[in-house]
């Protein structure tokens, strides 16, 4: 009776309702080498908000995509990771810092980076292991790519105020401007602003989480 039951329920309601779910979010995923895309976790800005924000790229020459990960199954919440972000592809950075797409594209993006900012830097996310359930702050930033070998996650820290946050900004060109691109694969290079410096620095990933280890603050899987 009960292996009767576990084949009907991938003919309910609820289980088309749950393979429909991601189907309708990903309506509002866009591909190609005008695309800036945004991953959020939950609600960020209403219709009207992205509406503005996909008229101001559009100016440009580039579309919006967003997917909101919400109810999806991922990864489990690390130290060094963006959970939220605006991903810039290899053709449009290039183009930014070789100065062929003009200022008001840079501006529009440091505007969307920076509203976001302001809407997501006092959430939590919850986490649940095996062994506990945390709730934990919600990291958001910039995923970029330099080359299919070399990308960058820019971390902006929810303190940041707002004058903070443009001001950090406005150093992500000149950054990676000084960046030669990896001949080969590398992972992807964690970078935090100093506020006290004003300037990027980068993250020796595998040192920090040896220091977490060893005072045994490491997520557990």
């Amino acid at each position: 009776m009960q292996e009767k039951d576990s084949k009907n329920f991938w003919l309910t309601n609820e289980y088309k309702e749950y393979e429909e779910f991601p189907k309708g979010k990903e309506k509002f995923v866009k591909h190609g080498p005008d695309v800036i895309h945004l991953t959020h976790l939950g609600p960020v800005f209403d219709q009207v908000k992205l509406k503005e924000i996909e008229n101001r790229l559009s100016k440009n020459g580039i579309r919006l995509s967003h997917y909101d990960k919400s109810g999806d199954i991922y990864a489990a919440l690390e130290d060094f990771s963006l959970i939220s972000f605006l991903a810039i592809s290899q053709p449009i950075i290039g183009k930014l810092i070789n100065g062929v797409f003009p200022n008001a594209l840079w501006d529009t993006i440091k505007f969307t980076v920076s509203s976001i900012h302001q809407k997501v830097k006092n959430r939590n996310c919850n986490r649940a292991t095996i062994d506990e359930a945390a709730s934990k702050p919600m990291t958001f930033g910039m995923k970029v790519h330099i080359d299919k070998n070399t990308s960058f996650d820019f971390k902006l820290n929810g303190e940041f105020d707002e004058n903070i946050v443009n001001s950090s900004l406005d150093k992500v060109l000149d950054y990676l401007k000084e960046i030669k691109p990896s001949p080969v694969y590398k992972r992807t290079e964690f970078v935090v602003f100093n506020s006290e410096k004003k300037k990027w620095e980068r993250v020796d990933i595998e040192k920090e989480m040896l220091k977490l280890m060893k005072k045994g603050k490491l997520n557990k899987k």
